[in-house]
């Protein structure tokens, strides 16, 4: 059976987690688990990030820095060119990863729109 959970109780978990630990550190931590679970990804194969303008696109592009990391060719689509998390960008380009209009040829995909 499918489980589905409201937006507005997440983010009550997600504040009540988030005040025990350092800034930044739940989202570290989702990323860490994302990386994880990618850990199949061979160097060389290209991943694209669509990535929205919140925490999910967040981890999704510090997850792109991650995977760049490991030998992974990243593209990032971003879904408002105007709007998205910063920090993350910034992290991802840094790595590597190649900022492009639109998915294309990508083997892989990672979707942190919402």
């Amino acid at each position: 059976m499918l489980t589905a959970h409201l937006v507005e109780d997440i983010r009550a978990a997600e504040a009540v987690e988030s005040a025990a630990l350092a800034d930044g550190e739940l989202m570290q931590r989702a990323v860490r688990g994302l990386v994880a679970e990618l850990a199949d990804i061979p160097a060389g194969d290209l991943v694209v990030v669509l990535a929205g303008p919140g925490d999910n696109g967040g981890d999704a592009l510090y997850a792109a820095a991650n995977l760049r990391d490991r030998g992974v060719r990243v593209d990032i689509a971003l879904v408002d060119p105007n709007r998205h998390h910063a920090a993350g960008l910034a992290a991802a380009v840094a790595a590597g990863a190649d900022v492009v209009d639109a998915p294309s040829a990508q083997r892989w995909c990672i979707d942190g729109m919402f």
